[in-house]
C-alpha cells in the first residue's frame, strides 16, 4: 500500500509522501511537492502518482524514524509546525494498491485539534492521472 496526504489552501497544494510502518501506522516523509493552488487536474494527478512512487510499505517501526521523517517532511513544506499547515487548509488522504486509488476527504475535528476522516465520502478510481486530479479538485469545491 502506498499513500500521501494532500493539503489544499488558498496559496498552494501540498503533497506529502506517507510511508507505512510494519504496524500499519502512516508517517509523513519526503518528498514533499508544493503546487500552485491553480494547478489543473491532469498535472495534480500526475504529481499524486509521482509522489506515491516514493511511498514505502512495511518500514521499520522505530522511535527515531517516527520523529525524524515527519520533521524532515514538515521542513520541506516551509511551515514551522503541523498546526500551521493545518490552519485554513483542507486535507485529503490518498492510498493506492497499484490497481486503484482511494481518496479519503477529512474535515477539521470538532475540538479543532486535527482532522477526522469522512469514511462515507471515500472515492475510488483507476490509476489514471486525469481522473485522480478531477476527483481531488471536485472535493475541494465541496468541502
Amino acid at each position: 500500500m502506498k499513500g500521501c496526504q494532500i493539503y489544499f489552501n488558498k496559496k498552494a497544494i501540498y503533497l506529502i509522501c506517507q510511508s507505512r510502518t510494519v504496524f500499519g501506522i502512516w508517517i509523513a516523509c519526503e518528498p514533499v511537492f508544493t503546487l500552485n493552488s491553480e494547478t489543473k487536474s491532469h498535472e495534480l494527478g500526475i504529481k499524486v502518482l509521482e509522489i506515491l512512487e516514493f511511498s514505502k510499505d512495511q518500514i521499520p517501526h522505530d522511535s527515531d524514524r517516527l520523529i525524524v521523517l515527519p520533521k524532515s517532511a514538515l521542513k520541506a513544506t516551509g511551515f514551522k509546525s503541523w498546526k500551521m499547515i493545518e490552519k485554513n487548509s483542507s486535507l485529503v488522504f490518498v492510498t493506492s494498491n497499484d490497481i486503484e486509488v482511494e481518496i479519503t476527504p477529512y474535515v477539521v475535528s470538532e475540538d479543532k485539534q486535527g482532522f477526522e476522516p469522512l469514511i462515507k465520502k471515500v472515492l475510488k478510481c483507476n490509476i489514471e492521472a486525469n481522473k485522480i486530479g478531477e476527483l481531488l479538485l471536485d472535493l475541494q469545491t465541496i468541502y
